[in-house]
């Protein structure tokens, strides 16, 4: 057997080994890349190629189907023996219990012949749509029917990446008879919650009657009281309606399992936009403070703002962490590109009523950036980025470190096997994401791997993971392949103050690439960083919105 096919021998076991172990995905780059870049390979081999990798992905994808199923069907089915419905985000039953079975008959719920479900009370339905489109957020959602007599637990999920019905998934139901909903204990309000024994007997009536008023004369207390008392509970549980409260108090007792907490604590905000899709975000700061928008990295893992906050209240700034389409709550937009965003930056902006808001991006988030100060120069005060991703035209083979380098070759070999890999990865990614960490480090700079390796930096960074890749992790392969076609606009065309700053020692987009970038945009500052690398915005990030908005703090000085 001759030398190459062992080699090929050698690559298609390791493709199927991936398949069954795919956090091992990185070790599937090399070998690949090096087998594509032999000048002998022809359109047969790589039909060839593709093909086996296609058939690794179906396996894989078959395995992620299973697994993902089997902990959502075994958890939700088990949990409540009650009607249960999943649903997908155009109100159709994608699976559902037994007990569903007998209510779907007949009644105010009834499932067609292609499975949409037909509510008879329109409000109740609007509501349900709203749920399951993420237009209430990511929390657990209680609808009552008054017309039917009816009550809808709903708890939105984490979507599978598995491209079958499971993937579809994005709500699940439980139906109830108005009657059949008991409030939670007084006791168990307080342990929760960590609330005082007279705030767990106030949200304990307003779990039953569901109205304060009501609730303060069964305690013999004042209105007033009574929203004190309220008040107090919504700061200690930071939820900020009473609907928003109860509803997490009722599935709290009835699901017995936490719903969905940010990665520190802080409200997901989310508007619905014109065409019906969501945008969320996090606010820090000074409520009243200069804005500042602030476009995060794929999985907006770091900075962590939370750390940040009251530096920004002396700042005078008030932060707004803008979830780009497909994290956490926002709405994917698999064909938008960077100006389409700009557009929703715009109507964000007018929403909230924000003056001159600043602009700032890090890494994937730096096109975002830009793209909306070229599109909109008059809306923007100016704009600053750190760590960019820059235009691919800048990047040049040798110039990014192993791992990236492998993966632009094999984009330019072709972009299906790109894909392919992409889709074997992010099961890995899924499962596994302290291997990718692992593997990452090794293609970074001593300082770089040592930040990305470090117990406090993960601790931060893998919830945050979990809480953006909330609508699926497929949002990385459209992120990178967005970087990888035309930005859609003209660096020349940002006209705005523009700072650029980079590390020197960064491996994956190096430092050449980010200052061409920079000259081609009028006017801008580049900065370069001289001891930084992939992660600046762990120990600089204070630096860079000072040098970014430094007129806001020193009118803040001016003023003290």
């Amino acid at each position: 057997m001759d030398v190459e096919q062992k080699q090929w021998d050698a690559l298609i076991g390791r493709i199927y080994e991936t398949a069954l172990s795919p956090g091992d995905w990185g070790e599937l780059l090399e070998p690949m890349v090096d087998w594509c870049q032999q000048e002998q390979q022809d359109l047969v081999s790589m039909e060839s190629l593709l093909a086996h990798l296609d058939r690794a992905v179906r396996s894989s994808n078959h395995m992620h189907s299973q697994e993902d199923q089997n902990h959502l069907l075994n958890d939700m089915t088990n949990r409540l023996p009650w009607p249960m419905l999943m649903l997908d985000n155009q109100l159709h039953v994608v699976k559902h219990n037994s007990a569903a079975d007998r209510i779907m008959t007949s009644g105010p719920l009834r499932m067609a012949d292609g499975g949409a479900l037909m509510l008879s009370d329109p409000k109740l339905k609007q509501q349900l749509q709203q749920v399951v489109r993420l237009q209430r957020g990511r929390d657990s959602q209680l609808l009552h029917s008054e017309q039917e007599k009816l009550v809808l637990l709903c708890m939105p999920v984490f979507r599978s990446d598995a491209p079958d019905e499971v993937s579809r998934i994005t709500t699940v139901v439980w139906v109830f008879a108005d009657r059949s909903v008991a409030a939670p204990s007084i006791q168990s309000l307080a342990d929760l919650f960590g609330i005082s024994p007279a705030e767990a007997r106030l949200l304990h009536l307003l779990c039953k009657v569901g109205n304060l008023g009501q609730s303060a004369e069964l305690l013999s207390v004042s209105v007033h009281t009574a929203r004190t008392q309220l008040k107090s509970i919504m700061g200690k549980t930071g939820i900020s309606s009473q609907v928003a409260l109860v509803s997490r108090a009722m599935s709290h007792a009835l699901l017995a399992t936490p719903t969905l907490a940010t990665h520190d604590g802080r409200e997901e905000r989310f508007m619905v936009l014109p065409d019906n899709r969501v945008l969320s975000w996090f606010e820090y700061g000074c409520p009243e403070g200069k804005p500042l928008l602030v476009m995060e990295n794929q999985a907006g893992n770091l900075p962590c703002h939370e750390p940040h906050h009251q530096w920004y209240v002396s700042q005078g700034l008030r932060v707004l962490v803008v979830v780009r389409p497909g994290f956490g709550i926002s709405t994917p937009c698999p064909d938008g590109n960077f100006v389409d965003f700009a557009a929703d930056l715009r109507y964000f902006c007018e929403r909230l009523n924000l003056q001159d808001p600043i602009l700032a991006g890090y890494c994937f988030g730096g096109p975002y950036a830009l793209a909306a100060a070229a599109t909109y120069p008059s809306l923007f005060e100016r704009v600053g980025v750190i760590g960019s991703i820059v235009p691919w035209q800048y990047m040049q083979a040798g110039q990014l470190d192993p791992m990236h380098n492998r993966l632009l070759k094999m984009v330019d070999r072709d972009p299906r096997l790109f894909i392919s890999l992409g889709k074997l990865a992010l099961r890995g990614v899924n499962r596994s994401p302290e291997k990718f960490f692992s593997f990452f480090s090794r293609v970074l700079d001593d300082k770089d791997a040592s930040l990305i390796n470090d117990p406090a930096v993960q601790a931060i960074t893998l919830p945050q993971l979990r809480q953006r890749w909330f609508q699926g992790a497929r949002v990385i392969i459209d992120d990178y392949l967005r970087v990888l076609r035309p930005w859609g606009f003209e660096l020349a065309d940002i006209t705005i103050p523009t700072l650029v700053w980079h590390g020197a020692l960064d491996r994956s987009v190096q430092l050449e690439p980010a200052r061409l970038m920079a000259q081609a945009i009028p006017g801008a500052r580049f900065h370069v960083l001289e001891d930084q690398g992939r992660y600046p915005v762990i120990e600089c990030w204070r630096e860079f919105i000072e040098d970014l908005a430094g007129s806001v703090s020193q009118t803040i000085t001016q003023r003290a």
